[in-house]
This record gives C-alpha cells, sequence and structure tokens, in this order.
C-alpha cells in the first residue's frame, strides 16, 4: 500500500511537471506566452455565443447558479487524445497526492498549451462548454492605445497580460437561464490567476445588436483598433471587444472548477 503511494507521488510529480501551467497564486506560473500570429489564428471562424435574448423568456426561467451546476476544467477539444489522457492522470494523481498530505487544493490548475475547455454539467449532462486561452498573452500597441482610451491605464513596463474567449455554446434547452453570464465569470475567474489583465473576444450576433449589447452590459468594450489584429477585418467575422479581467473576490467561494 504504502508502495503504491509513493509510485502514485513520483508520478503525479513527473506528469505534472509535464502537463500542467501552474499560476503565481499557488505555485510555478507557466512562462509560455501567446504570439500574436496564434492570436490571430483564433479568431479565423466566427466566435459565437449561442445564448437566448428574449427578455420575456428569460424572466420566465429560472436563473442558475454556480451552485446549480459543475465546471470542469478540460484540455481544448483539438489536443490528441494520448496527451488529454496524460494530463488528465497527472491531475488525478496531484489532486491525490495534495489530499493525501492535508494540502490546499489550488483552485485552478490550468493544462499546459496556452487554451483549455471549460465544460458545464447539470445532473450529469454537458449542456454547455466554452474555450479560451490560459497562458498571459502578449500586448501590442492597439491594444495598449485601446485600454489608455477606454479604462485610463496606461502601458506599463512589462505590458499588459491579455487572454482571450475563443468560443461560446450552450445546449438550446438551457439558454436563457444565465449560464453565459456565469461563464463569463468563471472564464474571468482562471485568467485572473494565470495573471491576464484583459480579456478580447470577437462577438458575432448576424447583425441583429443584442448578442453585443449583452457583452456590454457585462463591461465589455467595442475595440475597432482591434478587429485587423484578432483576424476579424471591417468586422468579417464579428465585433471585437475587450473587457478589464476582474471578478468579486470571494468567486471561489461558490464557483468551484474541477480540474482533476
Amino acid at each position: 500500500m504504502i508502495k503504491s503511494i509513493v509510485l502514485g507521488i513520483i508520478l503525479a510529480s513527473i506528469l505534472t511537471l509535464q502537463t500542467f501551467a501552474f499560476t503565481p497564486l499557488h505555485v510555478i506560473h507557466q512562462s509560455r506566452n501567446l504570439s500574436h500570429d496564434t492570436c490571430l489564428t483564433y479568431f479565423q471562424s466566427k466566435s459565437t455565443f449561442l445564448e437566448s435574448f428574449n427578455e420575456n423568456q428569460e424572466s420566465e426561467l429560472i436563473q442558475l447558479t454556480h451552485k446549480d451546476i459543475e465546471w470542469i476544467l478540460s484540455p481544448p477539444p483539438e489536443m490528441p487524445m494520448m496527451d488529454k489522457l496524460k494530463i488528465k492522470a497527472g491531475a488525478k494523481a496531484l489532486h491525490a497526492e495534495l489530499v493525501l498530505k492535508d494540502q490546499p487544493i489550488p483552485p485552478v490548475l490550468c493544462p499546459i498549451g496556452g487554451k483549455a475547455e471549460l465544460e458545464c454539467f447539470k445532473d450529469g449532462k454537458k449542456i454547455a462548454k466554452f474555450g479560451f486561452t490560459t497562458n498571459r498573452g502578449p500586448s501590442a500597441p492597439p491594444i495598449d492605445e485601446t485600454i489608455e482610451e477606454y479604462f485610463g491605464v496606461s502601458k506599463s513596463i512589462d505590458g499588459k497580460g491579455i487572454g482571450a474567449i475563443i468560443y461560446m455554446f450552450v445546449e438550446p434547452e438551457f439558454r436563457g437561464r444565465g449560464i453565459g453570464t456565469l461563464a463569463l465569470e468563471a472564464i474571468a475567474a482562471v485568467q485572473i490567476v494565470q495573471g491576464c489583465d484583459f480579456t478580447v473576444l470577437v462577438a458575432d450576433d448576424d447583425g441583429s445588436g443584442k448578442l453585443i449589447k449583452w457583452y456590454e452590459d457585462y463591461g465589455y468594450k467595442q475595440a475597432p483598433r482591434l478587429q485587423n489584429l484578432f483576424g476579424s477585418p471591417d468586422a468579417e467575422f464579428g465585433i471585437t471587444m475587450i473587457r478589464p479581467t476582474s471578478v468579486r473576490s470571494d468567486i471561489f467561494a461558490d464557483c468551484q472548477i474541477k480540474w482533476w
């Protein structure tokens, strides 16, 4: 039994070093940044958010909270299966080691590679999924100019850390129940732990304006200077938007994200 536990701890240490990017709050921060070329590839296809914007319908539906659902942080879908299995095995082993040693469990632990998928489950059924970046991506002059104009924040010596939301999808029967807002909170919580200062996205609502308004209500601002930088010239794939990455200080009290 003792030998098995020791082997499990060794496996956890090896796989963790190979497969996880730890965060400044608890452990070593992964230093790999996103290149501008990489950022562009995130938005070559439309970044869509299939949520309901029927105000009457929303008022009639029971709104969900973080305590009603389960969040699971997973590697991105395009990652090879063997790499996913290694990451899952390493995560489970690490979690078991921390429990065994009676050490605090980090609220967030991201898979290496700079991207992740946040899955949303309700009563054991996956009802939504959200893709986003998890590394502190580099800034650029158009981003710095936008941040200073809209938010009054001057460029710092080490620049601003930029995160991105790639896609948001909610199953049709669960739209209009507030899952999108909960997801924005959960993603922001992860990106803050990862050292991101601002979050960008490309919103495509086919010209209706409802999705743009929904993001604006959450604090996002339209950022025309960033259209080309994020692969949507002339708003071809939607409107580029940006927001300071912030959440309430007690977010992890009720928003628990399972990473193992």
